[in-house]
């Protein structure tokens, strides 16, 4: 089951001379410069609620901190300083099923067959999205083929049968195992014509 995930507003430019936390008042971060170049953020937290630390340069791309946090309880991180504008987010996950840090680890919030720690701590995928690079082929399932979760690979044949990882997870065939006969000669995909004209 899905859970509604938040994306919470909360921009912060580590390069900006006075910095400033947004307000939605529920999950109010604050930054403080520390030692060694470093940045500490901290919030209290919602009880319930799991975070996700995430940062980025552009505002565009985001990547997520080795980090999780659950509910209240007043959380912190540290982020180092890097030259130039960086731009640090907290995602919170509301799953009535979890009550504790450790379940929230445990948990598969987009159900790609990976918990949202190794996604965040191994694989670098979203915990989030159960297609990290938009290949159409599940995170999970592309680590147990052995391929990248993070670089869109779907067109690669793993299995040397004929038929792209993409092609087989969609019309239900494992990528990982060669079909006894691929006829690719008469293979398509339905193709779907959503122009309004």
């Amino acid at each position: 089951m899905k859970h509604p995930v938040r994306i919470l507003a909360l921009l912060f430019c580590l390069a900006c001379p006075n910095p400033v936390s947004a307000d939605p008042a529920e999950d109010k971060m604050t930054f403080v410069p520390w030692t060694g170049g470093t940045f500490k953020s901290d919030w209290p937290g919602i009880a319930g609620r799991t975070y996700f630390y995430q940062w980025s340069f552009d505002l565009e791309t985001w990547q997520y901190a080795p980090f999780m946090a659950f509910g209240t309880g007043g959380h912190e991180y540290f982020m180092n300083y890097t030259p130039g504008k960086r731009f640090v987010r907290l995602q919170g996950l509301d799953d009535p099923t979890v009550t504790n840090l450790q379940q929230a680890k445990d948990a598969d919030a987009d159900g790609d067959n990976l918990d949202n720690y190794s996604e965040i701590m191994v694989y670098f995928t979203s915990p989030t999205l159960w297609d990290t690079d938009g290949d159409l082929v599940p995170d999970g399932l592309e680590v147990s083929n052995g391929t990248s979760p993070i670089v869109a690979n779907g067109s690669s044949d793993v299995d040397g049968d004929g038929m792209n990882s993409t092609e087989e997870y969609l019309s239900g065939r494992d990528p990982s195992v060669a079909d006894p006969v691929a006829d690719t000669s008469t293979r398509s995909l339905d193709v779907f014509n959503l122009s309004p004209f």
